[in-house]
Formats: structure tokens, sequence, C-alpha cells
């Protein structure tokens, strides 16, 4: 397999980026506009702080991965068949020669840089969750809930240990 970034990392970094911006920016509007403490501006900073984290750990994660996989193909007699049919119709089904092809990929982290960002973004949410209910601009659920959010990215970044390589 070629040593390149696989194509799903580079799709779901990508969607966390947007989805995270745009809670950001969601919360960046409720915080300016509004004048009362809000559950919403820590909900949206929350998610939005936990994408862009998974977003910087995969970023961090690429540059010294590795990379390994597998690819398999099939040439032979397929059958196709749609299981959507209405009561009393036959099933749709279409026989031919075709090809199967099956893969995996896996991304092995070899840096503790992923582990160490989420535990800064753990860290500095919960220190922004606080300070944003002690000036009155959230409220002691949205305060909550931004200590959670702080600690799930906590554990991931427990979860995100660099392999050793022990005999056991």
């Amino acid at each position: 397999m070629k040593n390149r970034i696989p194509t799903a990392v580079v799709v779901v970094g990508s969607v966390f980026a947007v989805a995270g911006m745009g809670c950001a920016c969601g919360a960046l509007y409720i915080l300016r506009h509004q004048t009362g403490p809000s559950d919403w501006l820590l909900v949206l900073l929350a998610f939005g702080w936990s994408l862009l984290a998974m977003t910087a750990a995969i970023a961090l994660s690429l540059p010294r991965a590795a990379l390994s996989g597998r690819t398999g193909r099939r040439v032979g007699l397929v059958t196709v068949q749609t299981g959507l049919q209405q009561p009393g119709e036959l099933p749709a089904q279409i026989t031919g020669p075709g090809i199967e092809v099956e893969g995996s990929a896996d991304l092995t982290v070899r840096s503790r840089l992923p582990s160490l960002s989420l535990w800064v973004c753990a860290f500095g949410l919960a220190a922004v969750a606080v300070c944003l209910y002690a000036i009155g601009k959230a409220t002691l659920k949205g305060c909550v809930i931004g200590v959670v959010m702080a600690y799930f990215i906590a554990n991931w970044a427990r979860q995100a240990r660099v392999p050793t390589n022990r005999k056991t």
C-alpha cells in the first residue's frame, strides 16, 4: 500500500472541521448578542471545541503514522438483489458477470502529540466553561455541559496512547 493519507481520514477530518467551525461561529454569535446567561453558548462551544480538538489530533497523528492495509478482489458471477419490495411484488434481482472488491487500512500512531493536544484542549475547555459561568455569560447547566465534554476529551486523550512493544 502506498504511504499516503487514507481518504476516510480526509473526509472525517474535513467534516469534523466544518462542523466544529459552525459550532464555534454559533457560540461566538451567542456570546456577542445575548445579554444574559445562556445554556446554548456552552453547548455549541463544547461540541465545537471537541470537534476541533479531534481535527487537530487527526492532523497531528498523520506525519509519523504507519499506514498498512490490504485489498482483495474476486471476479465471477454476481447477483444483486434489492430488498425494497412492496407486498405482492417479486424481488428485483440481477445476475451477471461482476467483481467484488474489499479493502482495509490501518493507521498506527507513533507520536504522543495527538494525546497531548487532546489533554490541552480538555483543560482549556474546562477553564473556559468555568470562566464563562463566573462572568455570568453561561448558566450552571451550561458550565456542567462544558466540564462533562472536557472530561470526554480527556478520556479520548487517555485512550490515544502510543502503543508499546512489550512482550507479555
